[in-house]
């Protein structure tokens, strides 16, 4: 399995189906860790039968779906026994490492840095690139419900929990070419000052670090060509497109002009409205509704206080600039923090009467997405314990955690590689797995044996049925949610890109003077 890697004893670790679970999920092979030997099963979107899409698919999305199937499949005959030949334990490290420099962790953790440091439109440019490229990332990941690489053969070596959303597009291939094009902007800006060779140097080390992150998508088995080719494209279009309107849309915020709510408020919810329903449940809707809510409150703060008397760090004393630097990170992020908490806490209790009041008032069915529970039929949210904020915390946590779909490969499943039932391609001894009252095969020991031989004969309809029952069951979600997070982070991106400014500037003012 690991050609260069012989000395590891690979064992594939098999969690337990929950007791209410009567069908195998597609899933694929993660290692996450490259020191260590163990590897998981973990649910994977993408990977039911082909009838499953086409019967639920737009004509025009399932056709997409066809191609970008068809490429992977043709990719596959080469992809395992590259990847075999390539890894090795330095490699693994190193690209497995890398490949948080492409997250949206990485680039939503130094954002609000360039707002509380006093660089807001640096900020802002970052912010529209970036976001844009989640938001576009997101919407096509979940039009054409595409598959990542199939695994087994192939091996995904990932700390993240990004393998749970679809294969294309590549959102690290994005994020990491339209920042490493804005960034390579900013020095070549900035060549007066710096010199040639320093522009030059820098940008070879930005090639690096895009070609690494791309790179390393494949080899980590994360992604097909055809993922990170349509996240290159992305990234380059986002940067463009920034590229052309910023300036423009920085001056109509400038103007202070009542249009500016007026357009943009309206455009957020209708950009979430709009973001195309998945085949099963997938975090990509609420990267959606959590990137473009931080866009819309960063741009009102700008709209509504565009010049910020924040002062320069640089202009303190070394000892001062310390002290400062250490408030406005944790007293910023603190804030934040707290925000979220808070109206977290206070929307999800008063928007859910709100939605049932104006449903009986005027006799009408809420509407909902797929996988959304109305108002209607629930009381209340239930309470749970504070999750990180989407694709802002995304390392890797217990797959019970994040993915309730965690079940193993059946023996009754049609190998999207293969076309035969029960056939893994998984190359660990039979001696070298560890079982948990399975089968080799992921299938309970006890009971009749019928659920996992039945799943390769369900329709498309008792699949579907079977497999929403069961999302609805383990990972439930309601409607208030939406509008929930559409406030929390709204409030977020006004926070950070305006209010928690106005607050440092107020404080220092009145403790270090002018």
């Amino acid at each position: 399995m690991v050609a260069t890697r012989s000395k590891l004893s690979m064992s594939l670790e098999i969690e337990d189906l929950p007791p209410e679970a009567d069908t195998a999920s597609p899933t694929a092979v993660f290692q996450h860790s490259p020191t260590s030997p163990e590897l998981k099963v973990e649910r994977e979107p993408g990977c039911q039968p082909d009838e499953v899409y086409e019967r639920l698919l737009p004509k025009w999305r399932g056709w997409i779906r066809r191609h970008l199937v068809k490429q992977l499949r043709e990719e596959q005959k080469w992809m395992p026994d590259w990847q075999k030949r390539v890894r090795t334990e330095k490699r693994d490290k190193y690209f497995y490492w890398s490949a948080l420099f492409g997250t949206h962790t990485f680039f939503m953790t130094g954002l609000p840095m360039l707002f509380f440091f006093g660089q807001p439109r640096m900020g802002r440019d970052l912010l529209h690139v970036v976001g844009l490229g989640i938001y576009f990332s997101s919407v096509a990941k979940d039009l054409v419900c595409s598959p990542r690489p199939y695994s087994p053969p192939v091996i995904r070596i990932s700390m993240s929990t990004h393998a749970h959303e679809y294969g294309f597009p590549s959102s690290h291939s994005t994020n990491s070419v339209s920042t490493a094009l804005l960034l390579g902007q900013w020095i070549y800006q900035s060549r007066s000052w710096l010199g040639m060779p320093a522009v030059l140097g820098s940008w070879c080390f930005l090639a690096l670090y895009a070609c690494s992150i791309v790179g390393g998508r494949v080899y980590t088995g994360m992604h097909s060509l055809s993922d990170i080719l349509g996240g290159i494209v992305l990234g380059i279009g986002c940067w463009a497109g920034w590229l052309l309107a910023g300036d423009h849309y920085e001056a109509w915020l400038s103007t202070g002009s009542s249009s500016v709510p007026m357009f943009l408020i309206p455009l957020s919810l209708f950009l979430i409205h709009v973001h195309p329903e998945p085949v099963e449940d997938c975090p990509c809707f609420e990267d959606s509704i959590a990137i473009i809510s931080v866009i819309l409150g960063v741009s009102l703060g700008a709209w509504k206080m565009p010049g910020l008397p924040i002062r320069d760090i640089t202009t303190y004393s070394p000892l001062e600039q310390g002290v400062i630097s250490v408030m406005r990170i944790t007293v910023g992020i603190g804030l934040m923090f707290a925000w979220r908490i808070v109206m977290k806490s206070i929307l999800l209790t008063i928007l859910p009467p709100i939605f049932r009041f104006f449903s009986n008032a005027f006799d009408f069915t809420l509407p909902t997405r797929r996988f959304y529970t109305a108002a209607t039929d629930y009381h209340e949210v239930p309470s749970s314990p504070l999750r990180p904020i989407p694709s802002f915390v995304n390392l890797h946590r217990s797959p019970a955690f994040d993915s309730p779909d965690n079940t193993p490969l059946s023996s009754g499943t049609v190998s999207p590689i293969t076309g035969r039932r029960g056939s893994n391609n998984l190359q660990v001894p039979l001696n070298s797995l560890h079982h948990r009252g399975k089968n080799v095969n992921g299938v309970k020991r006890s009971g009749s044996g019928d659920s996992a031989s039945s799943v390769g004969s369900l329709t498309p309809d008792v699949w579907i049925s079977k497999r929403k029952r069961k999302s609805r069951l383990e990972r439930a979600h309601y409607d208030a949610e939406v509008l929930t997070k559409f406030g929390v982070y709204s409030g977020m991106g006004l926070l950070a890109g305006t209010l928690v400014e106005l607050f440092f500037a107020l404080v220092e003012r009145g403790v270090f003077g002018q």
